[in-house]
């Protein structure tokens, strides 16, 4: 039921980032910006990336992992989407 980002000390904390954890918030989704260990991928129920190229892209599977395209996934990419269209 949240959202858990890295914090972007490696990475560009980009326009496209901020604007999908505004989304999130404004959907009441609770962020949580912090360090996200290897260790933890398989407890993920949902995974996507952001970016300029990509915009809100769901992925699949990392490794041997596979994850859905769950409501979340789905909700912040037809509200990224819309927001984009205006």
């Amino acid at each position: 039921g949240a959202l858990h980002t890295p914090e972007p000390d490696c990475f560009l904390n980009g326009i496209t980032r901020q604007t999908v954890i505004k989304l999130a918030e404004d959907m009441d989704i609770d962020v949580n910006v912090r360090p996200i260990m290897p260790e933890e991928l398989p407890d993920f129920q949902e995974c996507f990336i952001v970016g300029t190229a990509v915009e809100v892209t769901p992925v699949n599977g990392i490794g041997d992992l596979k994850f859905q395209v769950g409501q979340t996934t789905q909700s912040l990419v037809r509200a990224y989407k819309a927001l984009v269209s205006e």
